[in-house]
């Protein structure tokens, strides 16, 4: 996102949007804001949304298994740019005679149980004429970068599509809690209250359009991100994800499988990839099983050995000498303890 100078005391200050919008929430929030939707108990299900097992292994390309558009985006999220907006990425929910499918992997993702329960109240708020809907998951631990996920739902007959847009962001945990308590102060609701930054990642915020344009909504309730939705309204992520279509494409045609001349063709085609995926998407080898570990923000993977003796990226196949802490190829770092 795009940094705004203002002058504070005379000096020009560059500020993320985002600083301006807790600034304001800051202002005008002395205590917690749930506002919870009172629901009777055991809930209503709107729509059953179902677990669908994802493999243990999940990672950001598999080359024998995922379309090309399915590559395309996931290519998009981890695109290896300086621009976070530019990495936004577009995706469709619906239900089907009154059922939803929900990937999870518990093995694979710590947040696994805390999305499948996000996507069940995001049916719910959309039974309940919630039209637009606010999904913000932070960065942790496990997480590298958050998201802020904004839906619009239909509801069409008895079942629902919905069109959503994932933002990568960089805020703090209490960036995005604070976040979170504008839009509820602002007349959003929850399913449930919203009291740390677990729980919001659990509970969409919704609100009722009413005959307003969806991004009308979105500049009424933060005005300090004004580059967002003139990139949403311009449409800019569907050149992005043309562009990396056809860079799967060719990818796809010249590497023959083979997942190391995949990603170089990739990059040469203008799409270098992380080493490592983010928020729910794993890392781009798809090939082998291997370690990985978090330090901070940095990530870690150790070394596969084959039967020559030589050792080996695991995510981009390149050869790591003995003496490396780096790959040569992806840049991720390697981890030797184990």
């Amino acid at each position: 996102m795009n940094r705004i100078e203002i002058d504070i005391s005379q000096q020009k200050v560059s500020v993320n949007p985002v600083v301006l919008v807790v600034m304001r929430t800051a202002m005008s929030i002395s205590e917690p804001v749930y506002n919870p939707l009172q629901l009777p108990a055991p809930r209503a299900e709107s729509v059953v949304v179902r677990k669908r097992a994802t493999s243990p292994d999940k990672k950001i390309v598999n080359l024998n298994s995922m379309t090309d558009e399915e590559i395309a985006k996931a290519v998009i999220e981890n695109w290896n740019i300086g621009d976070d907006l530019a990495r936004t990425t577009s995706y469709k929910m619906k239900s089907k005679n009154g059922v939803a499918d929900v990937e999870i992997n518990p093995n694979y993702d710590p947040h696994a149980e805390a999305e499948y329960e996000a996507t069940r109240n995001e049916y719910a708020l959309v039974d309940k004429g919630y039209d637009l809907l606010f999904w913000i998951s932070a960065k942790d631990a496990y997480y590298p970068e958050g998201r802020l996920n904004i839906v619009r739902g239909n509801k069409i007959g008895d079942d629902y599509d919905m069109d959503a847009e994932a933002l990568v962001i960089q805020w703090s945990q209490e960036q995005c809690l604070s976040l979170g308590k504008l839009l509820l102060q602002q007349g959003g609701k929850s399913m449930e209250g919203v009291t740390d930054i677990e729980s919001l990642r659990c509970q969409p915020i919704g609100f009722r359009l009413e005959e307003k344009k969806w991004l009308e909504k979105c500049r009424e309730l933060m005005p300090e991100m004004e580059d967002v939705w003139k990139f949403l309204e311009n449409k800019a992520m569907v050149g992005h994800e043309r562009e990396a279509l056809r860079a799967v494409k060719i990818a796809r045609e010249e590497s023959k499988g083979n997942q190391k001349v995949f990603y170089q063709v990739l990059r040469r085609e203008g799409f270098p990839v992380r080493a490592a995926g983010n928020h729910g998407v794993g890392g781009v080898s798809g090939i082998e099983s291997y370690r990985m570990r978090m330090v901070g923000n940095e990530v870690y993977v150790t070394p596969t050995k084959k039967e020559n003796g030589k050792y080996f990226c695991p995510l981009c196949g390149a050869e790591v000498k003995s003496n490396e802490t780096i790959c040569s190829q992806c840049k991720v770092k390697i981890d030797w303890s184990s």
